[in-house]
């Protein structure tokens, strides 16, 4: 499904944020495309028992960095931020660096880059499903410390994972 009413997004830079509330049980293995712009250029996905986040560069070489989420549970919310400069890329798990790259080549995005949620599998295949909310696009990459800050401020300064802001159900 495309996001028509997000700020648009271009150049070799930037920051996508949302919460995940899944629906699956624990040691679920079913994959799912939950958030990707520009045609996959960038993407985040659950593979059996990982997030990943995956990118395509500008001379069409794919790569990605992924973290376990084999014990989240259903109906916990978590925040998923990515950032990117066009060679580094960073995964974030409520509030957290779970994993971390550089690629010699870059990401540009286009001025028209769309937006789009959920999965697109055909339906004999099995999808993991769960609840997007709160999502967040930025044209800028945001640090270390915003990324821990808006999801302090997103929790009430709590340590523990809070509840989804809204969202759409993905399936």
């Amino acid at each position: 499904m495309e996001v028509p009413d997000v700020p648009r997004i271009a150049g070799q830079s930037g920051t996508l944020s949302f919460w995940l509330q899944p629906q699956w049980d624990e040691g679920n293995r079913d994959d799912a495309t939950l958030v990707q712009l520009g045609d996959s250029r960038l993407q985040v996905i659950k593979n059996v028992n990982f997030l990943r986040f995956e990118f395509t560069d500008d001379n069409g070489v794919t790569g990605g960095i992924g973290a376990p989420i084999a014990d989240w549970k259903a109906g916990e919310s978590h925040q998923i931020t990515t950032t990117w400069n066009g060679s580094q890329f960073s995964l974030y798990f409520d509030g957290q660096l779970v994993s971390q790259t550089v690629h010699d080549g870059r990401v540009t995005l286009a001025r028209d880059t769309k937006l789009f949620i959920g999965s697109d599998f055909p339906e004999s295949r099995p999808v993991a499903s769960g609840t997007i909310g709160g999502l967040e696009l930025h044209n800028q990459q945001w640090s270390l410390n915003q990324v821990a800050n808006q999801y302090q401020s997103a929790v009430g300064g709590k340590n523990t994972p809070g509840a989804s802001p809204g969202g759409a159900s993905q399936r």
